[in-house]
């Protein structure tokens, strides 16, 4: 008998998926559902019915942009956030920084709202076609402890001694 693959801990569509305390992985959505075309723009097609059927990625963080950190001050908070459990600083694709907090909805039970009704506008007015699941990663950058802030500002020297 073939052997099962261990399942992907990456991906957070599981309702009983660990929150990864120690950081090993970014924490990712469950890939979308197999046989969805790949769109022009390079994002998968929306599936029909609930594009959401399976995945709580977005109840899982919370992400609040940050300034661009432009001194070596600011990067010492960086690094300061970054010495804390379940918290990590991306760059998206437009330039933005955000400070993320991996740390579940108190209404997140087995994978699922359990006040969905009563759920915040955010949630309401958050369009599917933006996340990770379709669209890619959020990030261009994912910072996730001191040590990927070093290799991030060892890259940016590089550039500037190579430019």
């Amino acid at each position: 008998m073939p052997k099962r693959k261990a399942p992907d801990r990456r991906h957070s569509a599981n309702p009983h998926a660990p929150i990864d305390r120690e950081r090993t992985e970014p924490l990712r959505p469950p890939r979308a559902p197999v046989g969805l075309p790949l769109l022009p723009n390079g994002r998968m097609a929306l599936p029909e019915g609930n594009p959401c059927e399976g995945c709580d990625h977005c109840c899982r963080y919370v992400s609040i942009q940050i300034d661009t950190p432009r001194s070596r001050r600011d990067f010492e908070h960086i690094r300061w956030y970054l010495l804390h459990k379940n918290i990590s600083v991306m760059i998206d694709w437009e330039g933005d920084w955000l400070i993320q907090f991996d740390t579940p909805c108190e209404w997140l039970v087995e994978g699922r709202c359990s006040h969905y009704r009563l759920r915040p506008d955010i949630c309401r007015e958050y369009d599917p076609a933006e996340c990770e699941r379709y669209a890619g990663p959020g990030e261009r950058v994912l910072l996730r402890t001191p040590d990927d802030l070093e290799r991030y500002l060892d890259g940016r020297r590089g550039k500037r001694k190579s430019g």
